[in-house]
């Protein structure tokens, strides 16, 4: 069985602290942590995973 799946999804936001707070709230329940933020930029990714692997 073939499966097809996302592997990066980019969103431009106008305010970045609200989404951050937000999709980090709402990804939890599903594994996401925020792993990595920096000046225009927030990043999640899974827990189970060495790294998150966001850039």
């Amino acid at each position: 069985m073939e499966t097809n799946m996302y592997d990066h999804i980019g969103l431009r936001v106008a305010d970045l602290d609200a989404a951050t707070r937000f999709y980090t709230a709402v990804l939890a329940p599903l594994g996401y942590v925020l792993c990595s933020s920096g000046d225009g930029y927030a990043g999640s990714g899974r827990r189970a995973r060495r790294r998150c692997g966001c850039t």
